[in-house]
């Protein structure tokens, strides 16, 4: 490519970025291609290392690239998951062991995978037996958990379930089983009959923005949800999870009768 000139009225690291910008958003540097080399886009533009470095760090907070050591800089890719509160609270599909992060991806792209599972029986902390409705220190099943689509990292997820229905399930199990830890409860007898979520945003911690491959300056959703169920004439609460989702991968929809 013939070098590129660059207007004399702005900033030359902005307008490398920008000419850059166009080239992603048009598709001809695709997801996952390589950009120029910083020699070789010091070259294109005629500009220093400092200016190319500082025109890269633009479209790295933009979330557009990343550096991968050693190997140079790459256009990012981008999954945009539409988590939906219709598709993923839905009884028949963890009866038939679809998992509610699998229904948020649909049948599009790779299935939903797990890494960095814990499960522990612990005594609740005062903030998660506040959540639960139980004293502080009374035991729960703590699930905590990585899920991916192939490379990427889309939720962190901590789960505490009380002690009194979880232990001695298959709840209580690394591996849950198909369905997940809530068609566990249901074959144990309990029936889900509620969920609420409450959404706060916030950054992420630098171990946040590392495990789930964040750009930098981006926030990060946290969705603190409580589900309620009953077995016969008895109604509590079920499970308390603090799910951890990178902004910029996410769509949060949510459907509601109108009383």
């Amino acid at each position: 490519m013939p070098a590129q000139p660059l207007p004399g009225d702005r900033p030359a690291y902005l307008e490398i970025a920008d000419q850059l910008r166009v080239r992603i958003v048009s598709g001809e540097l695709a997801a996952g291609a390589q950009l120029p080399s910083e020699t070789d886009l010091r070259s294109l533009y005629g500009s220093s290392r400092e200016t190319v470095r500082k025109a890269l760090a633009i479209l790295k907070t933009e979330g557009l690239v990343v550096s991968q050591h050693g190997r140079g800089v790459f256009v990012r890719r981008r999954t945009q998951v539409n988590r939906s509160t219709s598709a993923r609270y839905v009884r028949a599909a963890w009866r038939a062991g679809t998992s509610a992060g699998q229904a948020d991806l649909g049948d599009a792209g790779p299935k939903l995978r797990v890494d960095m599972s814990q499960v522990a029986t612990t005594a609740a902390s005062e903030t998660v037996a506040k959540h639960l409705g139980m004293a502080t220190g009374e035991p729960v099943v703590t699930r905590s958990r990585r899920y991916l689509q192939g490379d990427q990292p889309l939720q962190l997820a901590s789960s505490f379930l009380p002690g009194d229905i979880a232990v001695g399930t298959r709840a209580e199990e690394l591996d849950s089983g198909p369905g997940g830890s809530w068609a566990r409860l249901e074959e144990a007898g309990w029936s889900f009959t509620h969920v609420r979520e409450q959404v706060e945003s916030r950054l992420p911690t630098f171990e946040e923005s590392q495990l789930l491959h964040m750009s930098p300056g981006s926030p990060l959703f946290v969705i603190h949800r409580i589900a309620t169920g009953t077995q016969a004439d008895k109604t509590r609460i079920l499970d308390y999870s603090e799910l951890r989702l990178p902004a910029e991968l996410y769509v949060l929809t949510y459907d509601s009768a109108i009383n």
